[in-house]
């Protein structure tokens, strides 16, 4: 246990957790699918489709570093695109090796608050992962008439709509409600944390940064659901590219869920339950998972390039 004696008992058992939920996802997957039809579809994969996907995919991710500078300068602090851009990957690079598909966050905090202060720097980092989900949820709740005219399980369809249109609306509905309160109502303890990132929140209802978190964000949800695209069409997986822009979403929903190691087994087992209703069959939705998943790492270099470097 010489590995966690850095660690509380608490984290410790957090981390077990997630490994035992990431092996126990992956297991029930891999008995639920046929792996030499996977092993095929990888065999002949086509490379030229997959290296455009990550072309495509580190594009994306210019544009999310540049989503964290206009938050940091909404915010009140000052962040350089090209600094923005290392810290962004180094981030990226630790989301993809730490337990949890937040450890990175963490780390950008760190390198930021030198610039910004730990305050700003924190606040930025968490409206900036709280951006994009937001985008996510209401990507979601447009495209519900397009799930109800794809999809037969019209329930399921209606509870995805439901669900994200709650959420949303329940989040701008605390946010408006925080600013609102904001000097007319003296908070302590941790609460206040919670009131002063929801009043930061109400700050991007203004025009401009408005408007420059939706086209970051959207440019990143897009371009999320083109890298998948992508990835399918180099193991010979033909579909219509709409079907993805309703299914792609809910997969990258489910493996934001902290259960899960960075994400893996919760996303392969999500995408052979969901992808099966567009006509993909299992293990060509396996085989997009994981090609996904190793996109992430390949992308991740770059961060611990710099990271090294920095080191």
């Amino acid at each position: 246990m010489k590995l966690f004696s850095k660690f509380p008992d608490k984290e410790v058992w957090g981390l077990l957790a997630k490994l035992l939920v990431t092996l126990a996802s992956l297991y029930l997957v891999s008995r639920t699918v046929s792996l030499d039809v996977v092993g095929q579809l990888f065999a002949h994969m086509q490379i030229e489709w997959f290296a455009l996907s990550m072309v495509i995919f580190l594009l994306a991710q210019v544009v999310s570093a540049l989503r964290c500078a206009y938050v940091v300068r909404a915010l009140g602090g000052d962040l350089g695109l090209m600094e923005s851009i290392r810290v962004h990957f180094i981030g990226f690079w630790f989301n993809q090796v730490l337990p949890t598909g937040f450890g990175g966050d963490v780390v950008k905090i760190a390198l930021i608050k030198k610039q910004t202060g730990l305050g700003v720097a924190t606040r930025a980092v968490v409206v900036d992962r709280v951006s994009g989900l937001m985008i996510l949820l209401f990507m979601l709740m447009i495209q519900l008439p397009l799930y109800l005219v794809y999809l037969e399980e019209l329930h399921q369809a209606l509870w995805v709509g439901l669900a994200s249109s709650i959420f949303f609306f329940g989040v701008v509905a605390s946010a408006r409600f925080a600013h609102y309160l904001s000097g007319k109502l003296a908070v302590r303890g941790g609460f206040r944390h919670i009131m002063g990132l929801l009043e930061n929140l109400w700050l991007f209802s203004e025009r401009q940064p408005l408007w420059e978190q939706f086209w970051t964000s959207l440019v990143v949800h897009v371009n999320g659901i083109v890298t998948f695209g992508l990835i399918g069409y180099s193991l010979g997986l033909v579909v219509d590219p709409m079907l993805f822009f309703l299914m792609v979403p809910l997969v990258s929903l489910v493996s934001l869920l902290p259960f899960s190691f960075a994400g893996w087994g919760l996303r392969e087992a999500s995408a052979i339950w969901l992808f099966p209703m567009i006509g993909i069959p299992p293990e060509g939705a396996l085989g997009m998972s994981i090609g996904f998943g190793v996109l992430m790492l390949i992308a991740g270099l770059p961060g611990w390039f710099a990271y090294a470097i920095r080191r």
